[in-house]
């Protein structure tokens, strides 16, 4: 059976809104656009940031041996890409949603009562609750970034090896885009009926529906679901504004230029 972090990859990867990270906490200081990364398990782990000088914090492994620092170029950013909500393939559908908030609801998170309903219709599946607004960052001019790697590849791919660093062929990355935010749920669910129900809720993250979804649906089947969240979670100032406890720092999704040799 497949592993939680890459039921994850693989259901959240086709909404094309890049990469998804299974464990999205920085290790070692939030993702950064230039970041020569790979992940494990899930998990993002730095190694280098192309844009720092070889003496910088965030070089804790060191650099390559003729290492030469990019330009990163232009960087655009988005205070609020994407609201509060729900992110998951087709085969999960919403069912309910109770937020009581007057009025639409548009919000930097979501608030303490709310919950969701949802119908998953395939034995695997994955299910992306995004608590905070999501802020992204993005290379403009990726093309340097291109350029860089031909550059480069081959002495990235020599540094690791070196360091004693179990990457394989394609799992080297160079950062362009990240997406993040303060607090988030996730959950993976595998060996389960064709059809059965998850619910989610702020104050208690995702569990299995207690009713039938309909006359064929049962709970019986339900396979184990795998729940992960965020420490920091939403928080409600003056019975109205909603803020969180800490700025947007898990990269929840990315994109990557792949480091590999020519």
């Amino acid at each position: 059976m497949p592993a939680a972090h890459d039921i994850y990859a693989e259901q959240l990867s086709e909404l094309c809104k890049g990469y998804p990270h299974y464990i999205p906490e920085p290790n070692g200081g939030p993702m950064q656009i230039g970041d020569v990364s790979y992940l494990k398990a899930g998990a993002f782990c730095r190694l280098s940031n192309v844009s720092q000088p070889p003496n910088e914090d965030t070089q804790r492994f060191g650099v390559p041996e003729g290492y030469e620092r990019l330009d990163l170029g232009f960087i655009r950013s988005y205070d609020a890409v994407l609201e509060p909500g729900p992110l998951h393939r087709k085969t999960v559908s919403t069912l309910n949603t109770n937020i009581q908030v007057p009025g639409p609801f548009n919000s930097v998170a979501l608030p303490l009562d709310a919950s969701f309903h949802f119908r998953c219709a395939s034995n695997r599946g994955a299910i992306l609750m995004q608590e905070t607004q999501m802020r992204r960052d993005e290379a403009v001019q990726t093309q340097f970034f291109e350029d860089y790697m031909r550059r480069h590849c081959q002495s990235w791919l020599d540094f690791v090896k070196r360091k004693r660093i179990p990457v394989g062929f394609g799992q080297l990355m160079l950062v362009t885009e990240c997406s993040k935010t303060a607090a988030w749920s996730s959950a993976v669910y595998s060996n389960s009926a064709k059809e059965f129900g998850v619910s989610f809720s702020v104050g208690s993250a995702f569990g299995p529906c207690a009713a039938k979804l309909s006359a064929s649906a049962s709970m019986e089947r339900t396979g184990p679901i795998e729940r992960r969240r965020s420490a920091e979670r939403p928080l409600m100032v003056h019975n109205h504004q909603v803020t969180t406890q800490s700025s947007s720092k898990h990269c929840i999704l990315e994109h990557d230029r792949r480091i590999a040799s020519r």
